[in-house]
Protein backbone atom coordinates (compact mmCIF):
# COMPACT_ATOMS: atom_id res chain seq x y z
CA UNK A 1 0.00 0.00 0.00
CA UNK A 2 1.60 3.39 -1.20
CA UNK A 3 1.86 5.86 1.47
CA UNK A 4 -0.09 9.57 1.07
CA UNK A 5 1.63 12.48 0.62
CA UNK A 6 -0.09 15.45 1.87
CA UNK A 7 0.95 18.83 -0.26
CA UNK A 8 -1.27 21.25 1.17
CA UNK A 9 1.23 23.13 3.41
CA UNK A 10 3.64 23.50 0.22
CA UNK A 11 0.77 25.03 -1.61
CA UNK A 12 -0.03 27.74 0.94
CA UNK A 13 3.92 28.24 0.84
CA UNK A 14 3.53 28.27 -2.63
CA UNK A 15 1.16 30.71 -3.06
CA UNK A 16 2.72 33.15 -0.20
CA UNK A 17 5.51 33.13 -2.17
CA UNK A 18 3.78 34.28 -5.44
CA UNK A 19 2.03 36.95 -3.49
CA UNK A 20 5.31 38.04 -1.99
CA UNK A 21 7.06 38.11 -5.13
CA UNK A 22 4.21 39.95 -6.48
CA UNK A 23 4.53 42.66 -3.81
CA UNK A 24 8.24 43.56 -4.19
CA UNK A 25 7.35 44.01 -7.94
CA UNK A 26 5.58 47.15 -7.36
CA UNK A 27 8.44 49.41 -7.24
CA UNK A 28 8.57 52.71 -4.71
CA UNK A 29 7.20 55.76 -6.57
CA UNK A 30 3.89 53.16 -7.85
CA UNK A 31 3.47 53.71 -4.03
CA UNK A 32 3.87 57.12 -3.71
CA UNK A 33 1.71 58.11 -6.41
CA UNK A 34 -1.26 56.63 -4.65
CA UNK A 35 0.15 57.40 -0.82
CA UNK A 36 -3.46 59.58 -0.77
CA UNK A 37 -4.67 56.43 0.55
CA UNK A 38 -2.55 56.48 3.91
CA UNK A 39 -3.18 58.70 6.62
CA UNK A 40 -1.06 61.72 6.02
CA UNK A 41 -2.65 65.29 7.15
CA UNK A 42 -3.72 67.58 4.92
CA UNK A 43 -1.50 71.06 5.55
CA UNK A 44 -2.49 73.65 7.76
CA UNK A 45 -2.46 76.07 4.99
CA UNK A 46 -4.70 74.09 3.21
CA UNK A 47 -7.48 73.27 5.37
CA UNK A 48 -7.41 76.83 6.23
CA UNK A 49 -8.03 77.89 2.68
CA UNK A 50 -10.92 74.89 2.50
CA UNK A 51 -12.49 76.49 5.39
CA UNK A 52 -12.38 80.27 3.61
CA UNK A 53 -14.22 79.34 0.84
CA UNK A 54 -16.53 76.67 2.30
CA UNK A 55 -20.10 77.11 2.57
CA UNK A 56 -22.72 74.82 4.26
CA UNK A 57 -26.90 75.41 4.26
CA UNK A 58 -29.48 72.80 4.79
CA UNK A 59 -33.20 72.23 4.92
CA UNK A 60 -34.66 70.44 7.34
CA UNK A 61 -37.42 68.33 7.75
CA UNK A 62 -38.87 66.82 10.94
CA UNK A 63 -36.01 64.99 13.27
CA UNK A 64 -34.49 64.16 9.75
CA UNK A 65 -32.75 66.40 7.05
CA UNK A 66 -33.93 66.75 3.49
CA UNK A 67 -31.25 68.75 2.03
CA UNK A 68 -27.62 68.89 3.50
CA UNK A 69 -25.52 71.40 1.47
CA UNK A 70 -21.52 72.31 1.32
CA UNK A 71 -19.91 73.80 -1.60
CA UNK A 72 -16.49 74.99 -2.25
CA UNK A 73 -16.24 78.51 -4.59
CA UNK A 74 -13.44 77.25 -6.99
CA UNK A 75 -11.51 80.62 -6.65
CA UNK A 76 -7.75 81.85 -8.23
CA UNK A 77 -7.03 81.51 -4.32
CA UNK A 78 -8.28 78.31 -3.59
CA UNK A 79 -7.11 76.80 -6.54
CA UNK A 80 -4.24 78.09 -5.61
CA UNK A 81 -4.17 76.14 -2.78
CA UNK A 82 -5.39 72.58 -3.87
CA UNK A 83 -2.75 72.50 -6.11
CA UNK A 84 0.24 73.15 -4.27
CA UNK A 85 -1.36 70.51 -1.65
CA UNK A 86 -1.45 67.57 -4.55
CA UNK A 87 1.81 68.40 -5.46
CA UNK A 88 2.68 68.18 -2.36
CA UNK A 89 0.87 64.88 -1.43
CA UNK A 90 2.03 63.30 -4.59
CA UNK A 91 5.47 64.97 -4.68
CA UNK A 92 4.97 66.06 -8.53
CA UNK A 93 7.50 69.03 -10.13
CA UNK A 94 6.26 72.15 -10.41
CA UNK A 95 5.97 71.52 -14.34
CA UNK A 96 3.70 68.56 -14.47
CA UNK A 97 0.15 69.63 -14.82
CA UNK A 98 -2.37 69.99 -12.36
CA UNK A 99 -3.15 66.53 -10.89
CA UNK A 100 -7.04 67.55 -9.49
CA UNK A 101 -10.22 68.92 -10.51
CA UNK A 102 -9.18 70.90 -13.93
CA UNK A 103 -12.14 72.98 -15.20
CA UNK A 104 -14.11 71.44 -18.01
CA UNK A 105 -15.33 74.79 -18.86
CA UNK A 106 -12.31 76.91 -19.73
CA UNK A 107 -12.86 80.53 -18.33
CA UNK A 108 -16.18 79.11 -16.72
CA UNK A 109 -17.13 79.31 -12.56
CA UNK A 110 -16.67 75.84 -10.79
CA UNK A 111 -17.46 75.07 -7.63
CA UNK A 112 -17.34 71.66 -5.49
CA UNK A 113 -20.27 70.60 -4.36
CA UNK A 114 -21.68 67.57 -1.78
CA UNK A 115 -25.46 66.81 -1.27
CA UNK A 116 -26.81 64.81 2.18
CA UNK A 117 -29.95 62.89 1.55
CA UNK A 118 -32.52 60.42 2.78
CA UNK A 119 -32.76 58.68 -0.95
CA UNK A 120 -30.18 58.16 -3.67
CA UNK A 121 -32.44 59.97 -6.04
CA UNK A 122 -32.52 63.16 -4.51
CA UNK A 123 -28.41 63.47 -4.56
CA UNK A 124 -28.32 62.14 -8.08
CA UNK A 125 -27.74 65.90 -9.34
CA UNK A 126 -26.58 64.63 -12.77
CA UNK A 127 -29.75 62.99 -13.38
CA UNK A 128 -31.78 64.09 -16.71
CA UNK A 129 -34.61 65.56 -13.93
CA UNK A 130 -32.98 66.37 -10.77
CA UNK A 131 -34.50 66.29 -7.61
CA UNK A 132 -32.50 69.07 -6.96
CA UNK A 133 -31.34 72.11 -9.61
CA UNK A 134 -28.45 74.56 -8.75
CA UNK A 135 -28.61 77.78 -10.13
CA UNK A 136 -25.77 80.32 -9.63
CA UNK A 137 -26.15 84.14 -9.51
CA UNK A 138 -23.46 86.21 -10.32
CA UNK A 139 -22.03 89.40 -8.84
CA UNK A 140 -24.40 91.56 -11.33
CA UNK A 141 -27.31 89.31 -10.53
CA UNK A 142 -27.22 86.79 -13.67
CA UNK A 143 -28.42 83.77 -12.82
CA UNK A 144 -26.59 80.73 -14.50
CA UNK A 145 -27.36 77.08 -14.68
CA UNK A 146 -24.47 74.46 -14.38
CA UNK A 147 -23.02 73.67 -18.11
CA UNK A 148 -21.43 70.48 -16.73
CA UNK A 149 -22.01 68.50 -13.44
CA UNK A 150 -19.66 65.55 -12.90
CA UNK A 151 -19.45 63.49 -9.75
CA UNK A 152 -16.26 62.63 -7.86
CA UNK A 153 -16.58 59.04 -7.32
CA UNK A 154 -15.93 57.64 -3.70
CA UNK A 155 -12.94 56.21 -4.70
CA UNK A 156 -11.86 58.73 -6.24
CA UNK A 157 -8.23 60.57 -4.81
CA UNK A 158 -9.59 63.79 -5.08
CA UNK A 159 -12.08 63.53 -2.77
CA UNK A 160 -9.69 63.27 -0.10
CA UNK A 161 -9.58 67.05 -0.32
CA UNK A 162 -12.92 67.71 0.59
CA UNK A 163 -13.32 66.09 4.23
CA UNK A 164 -16.58 67.18 4.16
CA UNK A 165 -17.70 64.75 2.19
CA UNK A 166 -18.66 61.08 3.76
CA UNK A 167 -20.49 57.94 3.53
CA UNK A 168 -24.40 59.70 3.73
CA UNK A 169 -23.58 62.05 0.75
CA UNK A 170 -22.14 62.88 -2.99
CA UNK A 171 -19.65 64.95 -4.35
CA UNK A 172 -19.54 66.56 -7.68
CA UNK A 173 -17.97 69.28 -9.79
CA UNK A 174 -20.22 71.43 -10.72
CA UNK A 175 -19.02 73.90 -13.86
CA UNK A 176 -21.00 76.75 -15.16
CA UNK A 177 -20.50 79.07 -18.33
CA UNK A 178 -17.59 81.24 -18.95
CA UNK A 179 -20.04 84.51 -19.29
CA UNK A 180 -20.41 84.42 -15.60
CA UNK A 181 -19.42 87.35 -13.87
CA UNK A 182 -16.26 86.83 -12.08
CA UNK A 183 -14.81 90.25 -11.13
CA UNK A 184 -15.70 92.38 -8.13
CA UNK A 185 -19.47 93.87 -8.54
CA UNK A 186 -22.32 95.16 -5.94
CA UNK A 187 -22.91 91.58 -4.80
CA UNK A 188 -22.00 88.49 -3.71
CA UNK A 189 -21.25 85.27 -5.37
CA UNK A 190 -24.20 82.40 -4.75
CA UNK A 191 -25.50 79.18 -5.36
CA UNK A 192 -29.06 78.25 -4.92
CA UNK A 193 -30.76 74.72 -4.44
CA UNK A 194 -34.23 74.45 -4.86
CA UNK A 195 -36.74 71.52 -4.69
CA UNK A 196 -40.05 70.24 -3.81
CA UNK A 197 -39.04 70.77 -0.36
CA UNK A 198 -37.54 73.75 -0.52
CA UNK A 199 -34.62 76.86 -1.15
CA UNK A 200 -31.46 76.75 0.23
CA UNK A 201 -28.54 79.32 -0.92
CA UNK A 202 -24.86 79.94 -0.03
CA UNK A 203 -23.03 82.84 -1.14
CA UNK A 204 -19.11 84.02 -1.34
CA UNK A 205 -18.71 88.36 -0.90
CA UNK A 206 -16.45 90.12 -3.14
Amino acid sequence: MRARVFTSFPRRLVVTSVVAALLAACSSSHFERFRFWGHDPLSDAYVAALDRWTRKAEIPEDLTLRLGLSAVLMSDGFRAALDHEARALLALPPEAASPVLPSPVPGGVDLVVAVAGPTDKELALEAKTPFWNLLLIDPKGGRWRPSKIARIEDRSPDRRFFPFHDNWSRLYLVSFPAEVVHGPATGPMALEATGVYGRVSVSWSP
